[in-house]
């Protein structure tokens, strides 16, 4: 969404290895965000969003 819209994107993680994850595959894109947090606290004190979207894995081993 950033790069078609030029919008903002905050992504949000528990887990700090996703959040390096991201970081290390996505470097280079204009406004995006990663932060290393609970996504309930996380939204608590962001600035308002347009839109939201979550979603859950699972190991399927």
């Amino acid at each position: 969404m950033s790069r078609a819209y030029g919008s903002r994107v905050d992504g949000v993680d528990a887990s700090s290895s996703q959040i390096e994850r991201a970081r290390a595959h996505r470097p280079d894109v204009p406004g995006l965000r990663l932060f290393h947090a609970d996504a309930v606290d996380h939204l608590r004190q962001a600035e308002p969003n347009d839109v939201m979207l979550g979603g859950r894995t699972t190991d399927r081993r």
